[in-house]
């Protein structure tokens, strides 16, 4: 909210000058701070909602079965977003993920687990997913591919923190992101870099698979 600057009054008479900034006064006591404590109250609300709200959120996986993201609270998880017809980005961060495994040791590998959400359930069948996880090797028992329901992806994304739009020609604008997960589900670490391992975000959950 913008401030009336007093130089903007020169010209009036001092009377109307005065009932300008009374004025201007009262509406940023009685209408615009309230909407601000208003705002900052709702976002409070919101950040100390229980995870819940999107981690209990089912989704079907590629091998047909009903589950949440809580479902396998106990290991720390790489969350993220995709779908099976994107043109080059969701197969190059599934690479990612991949090379994130492999510059962890065995027994790191064994404790992590990955997560992969389609933004399109509408084209993305069950049986889409499971031809693009094998198109792309990611059959180990580590790998989690999921198809939410049109209303559970918006929440899951919300909850995660991706932003994303369908376009006219069938494809959809989004943010690659990774969430590192801890055992409880809260999320601890983020990247955008879906390209390339993150040497930082791997620090990250290395130090989150030794708790």
């Amino acid at each position: 909210m913008s401030r009336i600057d007093p130089s903007a009054l020169d010209g009036y008479p001092l009377p109307i000058a005065s009932l300008f900034a009374v004025a201007a006064a009262i509406f940023i006591l009685t209408v615009w701070e309230p909407l601000q404590q208003r705002s900052l109250s709702e976002e409070t609300r919101a950040a100390a909602t229980p995870a819940a709200a999107w981690i209990d959120t089912t989704f079907t996986t590629s091998d047909g079965n009903a589950t949440t993201l809580s479902a396998s609270n106990g290991h720390v998880r790489i969350v993220t977003m995709m779908y099976a017809h994107c043109p080059g980005v969701c197969p190059m961060s599934m690479a990612t993920l991949k090379r994130i495994e492999y510059q962890l040791s065995a027994t790191e590998r064994e404790q992590l687990r990955l997560v992969a959400l389609t933004l399109d359930p509408e084209q993305d069948s069950v049986a889409t997913l499971a031809t693009f996880r094998q198109e792309h090797g990611l059959n180990s028992a580590r790998w989690t591919l999921g198809r939410p329901s049109s209303v559970s992806v918006a929440r899951i994304a919300a909850g995660l923190g991706i932003a994303y739009r369908p376009m006219p020609d069938g494809t959809i604008d989004h943010r690659g992101e990774f969430a590192l997960l801890d055992a409880s589900g809260r999320i601890i670490a983020k990247t955008s870099n879906t390209q390339n391992p993150d040497p930082r975000f791997v620090a990250q959950v290395r130090h989150a698979l030794e708790q």
